[in-house]
């Protein structure tokens, strides 16, 4: 024979259940190669099973009520000799499992904004148990109350949604083999997939150096409408961090302007979020600071004015060399005003007659296309226009002459 196992029975709250001690009958004759030569009997108390007195009957046997705990003795005897030996199991009342009220499982969606998302159904158990010990109960989680009532069909964690919201039905059910459980018919939280905010990819912000430290301040706020791209503004914000660590955990957001740390290139990093439901993605953007070429303030450049009127030809590109310095590469560009030459409009042919009489000043814009045509240096190009000596025709000397004879 083989020791019996306890049973256990749901606990309906009535301090009594009903079981069917026959249970045991298989577990006390597995061993026995041939149970008929042997006789079974229940007895509520060990000595009435030692003196083989008021079994259990045939018909409690198999609907015995009991409270929980109640120890039943099993008299194992030979049907020839009369030798026996007893064993006891013990009745067990389950107390039936309960449903606590949990909140919804909100996530944010991929990159790829697709709908469907892996959802860790298991963060919710141990709210759903509330203070009952998540030793004594399983929780298992599916798609339909059909399936929650049955116990088949159970959903896998981590579990991918096929909706948002979707419905999530719970059976809760007592460790021991009792057939003890719970299972609400409605949904007892919904798994919610939020779309992700996303950061379109971004084009480098160029600026150029002013004083050769590979340092700018930067207006990191100009990149704000590229990284939203069609996402309306009045529903995401947009920041700007130094570190990725920085950009994830939305800490230590950059102000405008911001002047960069790491000299000629730096790398910091877009954060875009929704504001309503805090999902956010970041991009990487480029700080870049770009070398202004050098230039030389040239000599003045003087022509003769042979009709001394002020005005004259100049040929601009005669101080090219000097203002580039020689350097490969380097385009010379001459501007009536400064304006003209920071936007790089209105170049001035060569020859130039200028506009202001006797002395004017033009602007020369330096720049080397091959590194940016962005960043230029311009200088002053003075102008002079010198009087060219006017000679007199000479009184002929016979009529000089004359007047000297005349004035004597």
């Amino acid at each position: 024979y083989a020791a019996a196992g306890n049973l256990f029975e749901c606990n309906t709250g009535t301090a009594f259940g009903v079981f069917d001690l026959t249970e045991n009958d298989a577990v006390i004759f597995a061993p026995t190669p041939n149970p008929t030569d042997f006789v079974l009997t229940y007895h509520e108390t060990e000595p009435e099973a030692d003196a083989d007195s008021n079994p259990i009957s045939a018909t409690d046997v198999v609907a015995f009520s009991a409270t929980d705990g109640q120890i039943i003795y099993a008299r194992f005897e030979y049907q020839t000799s009369g030798c026996y030996e007893t064993v006891s199991f013990t009745l067990n009342l389950v107390d039936q499992p309960l449903i606590f009220p949990v909140i919804d499982i909100i996530i944010c969606d991929d990159i790829s904004n697709d709908g469907s998302e892996p959802f860790d159904l298991s963060e919710r158990t141990l709210d759903i148990l509330g203070g009952q010990l998540f030793a004594n109960y399983t929780v298992s989680y599916y798609a339909t109350f059909a399936d929650a009532d049955v116990g088949t069909n159970g959903l896998s964690i981590p579990y991918t949604n096929i909706s948002s919201p979707q419905p999530i039905y719970v059976r809760v059910e007592a460790n021991g083999g009792a057939g003890c459980y719970i299972v609400d018919p409605n949904p007892v939280f919904n798994l919610v997939l939020n779309h992700k905010a996303t950061a379109s990819g971004l084009s480098p912000i160029p600026t150029c150096d002013d004083d050769s430290d590979g340092k700018m301040p930067f207006n990191l706020e100009q990149q704000t409408t590229e990284v939203l791209g069609s996402q309306l503004p009045s529903d995401f914000r947009v920041t700007y961090h130094e570190t990725q660590a920085e950009a994830n955990s939305n800490s230590n957001p950059l102000t405008s302007p911001f002047t960069n740390t790491t000299a000629d290139r730096q790398i910091i990093f877009a954060r875009g979020e929704d504001i309503n439901t805090g999902c956010f993605s970041t991009i990487d953007l480029e700080l870049k600071v770009l070398p202004s070429p050098s230039a030389n303030t040239p000599r003045d450049l003087p022509i003769c004015d042979p009709e001394s009127d002020g005005f004259g030809d100049f040929t601009l590109t005669d101080r090219d060399l000097e203002i580039s310095g020689g350097v490969s590469g380097v385009t010379v560009s001459y501007h009536e005003t400064l304006s003209d030459a920071e936007d790089e409009i209105n170049p001035l042919a060569s020859p130039y007659t200028n506009t202001q009489i006797n002395t004017q000043i033009v602007f020369a814009r330096v720049e080397n296309p091959s590194i940016s045509t962005l960043c230029a240096t311009i200088v002053e190009l003075v102008l002079v226009v010198n009087p060219t000596p006017q000679l007199i025709d000479p009184i002929p000397f016979k009529k000089l002459a004359r007047l000297f004879f005349e004035m004597l």
